[in-house]
Formats: C-alpha cells, sequence, structure tokens
C-alpha cells in the first residue's frame, strides 16, 4: 500500500543521485539501463475488498478516514483461501521506532550491495 508522496528525480535530488548511482552500476556491470525487462514496476501481493472490509456502502473518503486512524498495523492475514498472517512485533509508539526501520532499511542496502 502506497501511503507516501510519490518520490521522483525531477522533484527530490536524493533520488536522481541515487538512480544515477544505480545506472552507472548497471552500466559498470554490462546492462542496458533503457531495458524494459529490467523495470520491475510494483509487483501485485494482494488485493484489499473493500466493500467486505469497509461495508458495501463506504465511500472512498469513508475508507481513508478508516484508514488514516489506523496506520499503526501490527499484523496483516488472509480472510480468505489458505490462512496466511504476518505479526509486526513493534508499534509506532514504540521509542525505538525509527531506529528498528532504519536498521531493516540498512539490512536491505546492504543485502543488495554485495549481488
Amino acid at each position: 500500500m502506497e501511503w507516501g508522496q510519490t518520490i521522483t528525480e525531477d522533484k527530490h535530488d536524493f533520488k536522481k543521485k541515487e538512480m544515477d548511482d544505480y545506472r552507472q552500476w548497471l552500466d559498470a556491470n554490462g546492462y542496458d539501463w533503457e531495458d524494459p525487462k529490467l523495470s520491475l514496476g510494483y509487483i501485485k501481493i494482494g488485493q484489499v475488498d473493500l466493500q467486505r472490509t469497509f461495508g458495501t456502502d463506504a465511500s472512498i473518503q469513508d475508507i481513508h478516514n478508516v484508514m488514516n486512524d489506523n496506520l499503526n498495523i501490527t499484523s496483516i492475514r488472509t480472510i480468505t483461501g489458505p490462512s496466511v498472517e504476518c505479526d509486526y512485533p513493534y508499534t509506532l509508539d514504540d521509542a525505538d521506532w525509527k531506529q528498528m526501520q532504519m536498521e531493516g532499511l540498512k539490512r536491505g542496502y546492504e543485502s543488495r550491495s554485495v549481488r
């Protein structure tokens, strides 16, 4: 679910630098950065049945208001098909929440830099 503002190279200098570095890495490793086969975009991993979740007469504004008041997600689970659940053992109220997020992001960057 995308809640943030779209980050683009034209509006954010840090994104331009990140993408320039990425293009240099692709070139140095023999890849054409304009090759559409290298573009993943967003991969659909699920779908929310808004009518079932929020009621058949819920407006987009009603849904937005409910979701906006419930950003502290601690668990995600399926309601149909095989039962799958993922718990997040932290909340936005934890004092070290920001540090936990930074460590998670750092691990992701580090794992990609060794490939």
